[in-house]
């Protein structure tokens, strides 16, 4: 046995001691499916994005730099943006409503918001969870058979198996607390592997100004930043593109669930100091291991796999055991947060309404983990195929964000959004996305554009045509924008030094 491979089975070792120690800590459903809210702002932070990111960051998006070069920095700032845009206007608010209407999932928060009573938001919500998130999973499964059969030789179906069974493993046994600590170890992992990667390669291809000279000669368009384009409607373009990932921020229920569960409101502005950190370095850094590609000069087969071949090429056996562990820390984190929602969604969003039963805790958990597996299979069965990991996360980042997005903001600051604006919302954004899509339109302006604007435009339309919301609910949403009462205890308690 290599020592790259040992050094990969001692980090899956690692992700399942601490999903059963999560199997531990776990007394009730509410533990299960949200942590009991009791995160802090370190796990919150770094759970977060290390879900966000996925295999999109350690193989799509330096893939994406390979090809492109310099003009792969204005994802990064759209990404960039989307981040901070979320932590600032879309985190407190929703903790702090989820809280006041006792909401344990983003179909729950919704129908509480709308006051529906006929169970149709919840369904409707959780059908475009489950359908998009699978596109995800099936996503990060093509992430994980590419790099473990780059790196180990391996089957391509044979490696889809061994990410997706330790993944469903420790899903199933710890819920989400095991999802939220794997991810905070994952994080961590992460953001040392994208700073340290760098480090030590750009010196071994004969440093940076060697990087740049070699990405000029293979291309000059690699070196510009706007592309090689000039004039404002170029600019325009680019922007336009950077922001096509920012706006889906908002839609992504694997973000909004970390922000649901952190232990006070008032911990956001320090989860989001943490967040933003940890972005930019690994977005930068992602980057900049695309770009170190050039600089040594390899014929790359498939540019997700850069990392791939620059781990094996420069490095000793142990550290490519390392940088797997890396790569596949971003592919896991993803996958447990997508299984862990979408099974939520099917247990309690779907499977309880259409049956119209209240059904126990035990009961719930067990559906939710048969549908952890169920999602898994399916997902396999999608990532077979294989794909470019940038494409499929993309377009399943867009029907989430045009769908459930809209919905979300105009839930939380436009107090006029009523039960049927928002169904119509969820269904045209995700038509229109997987329409556009589908007709190959996407490669003049990207799906989550016409899908977002359309979306957003018939909850207004919709909401201005039908009956209000109660005053109860008017009410409850001013109080979501102050501290709630819980919050003022832990400051008092604080302030008298009994925490």
């Amino acid at each position: 046995m290599n020592s790259a491979l040992v050094t990969f089975i001692i980090y899956l070792v690692i992700l399942l001691i601490i999903g059963w120690i999560a199997f531990k800590a776990t007394k009730s459903y509410d533990d299960y499916v949200l942590a009991g809210r009791g995160l802090n702002p370190w796990v919150t932070s770094l759970s977060a994005q290390a879900s966000d990111m996925s295999s999109f960051l350690l193989m799509g998006l330096p893939g994406a730099a390979y090809v492109s070069g310099m003009s792969s920095i204005w994802t990064a700032i759209g990404l960039t943006a989307g981040t901070l845009f979320n932590w600032r206007y879309v985190a407190k608010r929703l903790r702090r409503f989820t809280e006041i209407t006792n909401s344990m999932t983003i179909s729950n928060f919704l129908e509480a918001r709308f006051e529906d009573e006929s169970k149709l938001l919840r369904i409707v919500t959780s059908i475009i969870i489950v359908v998009f998130f699978i596109v995800n999973i099936s996503a990060e499964l093509v992430g994980s058979g590419k790099l473990l059969s780059a790196t180990f030789g391996y089957n391509y179906n044979f490696s889809l198996m061994i990410g997706l069974g330790i993944v469903v493993l420790y899903t199933v046994i710890g819920g989400f607390f095991a999802v939220a600590w794997t991810d905070f170890f994952q994080g961590m992992l992460i953001f040392l592997g994208v700073i340290m990667i760098p480090l030590i390669l750009i010196p071994d291809v004969g440093g940076f100004g060697h990087i740049i000279n070699e990405m000029g000669k293979a291309s000059p368009d690699l070196l510009a930043v706007m592309n090689n384009e000039s004039g404002w409607l170029a600019f325009s373009g680019i922007v336009i593109g950077a922001l096509a990932l920012s706006i889906g921020y908002p839609g992504q229920p694997h973000i909004l669930v970390r922000f649901m569960a952190i232990k006070r409101p008032s911990e956001m502005r320090k989860g989001m100091l943490i967040a933003m950190v940890w972005v930019i370095a690994s977005l930068y850094g992602a980057i900049l291991i695309g770009l170190i590609g050039h600089g040594a000069n390899m014929n790359v087969d498939d540019p997700e796999n850069v990392i791939v071949y620059l781990a094996q090429t420069f490095l000793s056996p142990w550290m490519v055991g390392v940088i797997v562990a890396i790569v596949m820390s971003a592919i896991m984190s993803s996958v447990s947060s997508y299984l862990l929602v979408a099974a939520t969604a099917v247990a309690e969003d779907f499977f309880a309404q259409i049956f119209n039963k209240q059904l126990d805790e035990r009961t719930l958990k067990i559906i939710g983990q048969i549908s952890i597996v169920l999602v898994s299979i399916i997902a396999f069965l999608l990532a077979r195929p294989g794909g470019f990991v940038f494409v499929l996360a993309l377009f399943a980042w867009a029907g989430l964000g045009s769908s459930i997005g809209t919905v979300i903001l105009l839930s939380l600051y436009w107090k006029r959004t009523t039960k049927w604006g928002a169904i119509t919302g969820l269904i045209v954004g995700m038509l229109t996305t997987i329409l556009w899509y589908s007709l190959g339109l996407s490669v003049y302006i990207h799906e989550i554009f016409p899908g977002f604007l359309l979306s957003m435009l018939s909850i207004i339309i919709v909401s201005l045509m039908t009956d209000p919301p109660s005053k109860e609910m008017m009410s409850a949403l001013e109080q979501s924008k102050r501290p709630l009462q819980s919050e003022y205890e832990a400051l008092e308690a604080h302030l008298n030094g009994q925490e």
